[in-house]
């Protein structure tokens, strides 16, 4: 099957509400314009409720962000593509933010995407997994400060919504999206007031 171009694939991602079953179905061809996928597909994510490869769950979390926003779904699509490089034992893959964004970078150059756009989602990779529960954000508060502007707070925070919605059952989910709409208030009541 021919490489996917990745005219096609913003094609996609910005015109398809839910782009799993596609890009699933052309997974040979999405294969070759990203070839990293190809280990995430035989990469088990044991630590979700819903096991899942590492694959199936990133076309899942693009499917749950807005398609009239292409920074979002191309972070959503990379923001785990490092975990098979980075797993170090006892379900953990250490560092797999920073290594995602690595090869999100390295795409972008290759497909010479904008060095903004590359920037923008590069910043919602690295940091997507950051702990941002109500009695860790304090730890984390000003990293997010520093790093993101409003918009770039709320994109951050549809990210990991999304992120957790495809990995949680629905019992746990509801609790875990209203601690991050709180979480996702405080931060930019912060950074209003700065």
């Amino acid at each position: 099957m021919a490489k996917m171009q990745y005219g096609y694939l913003v094609e996609v991602l910005t015109t398809v509400d839910n782009p799993t079953a596609l890009l699933k179905t052309r997974k040979e061809s999405l294969f070759g314009l990203i070839p990293e996928f190809r280990e995430c597909e035989k990469t088990i994510l044991y630590r979700n409720t819903n096991p899942t490869d590492v694959f199936t769950h990133s076309l899942r979390v693009t499917s749950l962000t807005p398609k009239e926003s292409l920074e979002l779904r191309l972070a959503a699509l990379f923001h785990d593509i490092g975990k098979p490089k980075c797993y170090s034992g006892d379900n953990k893959y250490r560092y797999h933010g920073e290594q995602s964004s690595d090869i999100f970078v390295r795409f972008a150059e290759k497909n010479q995407l904008d060095p903004e756009l590359t920037k923008r989602v590069s910043l919602l990779i690295t940091y997507h997994d950051l702990p941002v529960d109500v009695d860790s954000i304090k730890y984390y508060l000003n990293t997010i400060l520093s790093n993101f502007d409003e918009e770039g707070i709320k994109q951050l925070f549809q990210l990991k919504k999304a992120d957790v919605e495809a990995k949680i059952k629905q019992r746990w989910l509801e609790d875990k999206v209203i601690e991050l709409e709180a979480v996702k208030n405080v931060c930019l009541q912060i950074r209003r007031d700065k």
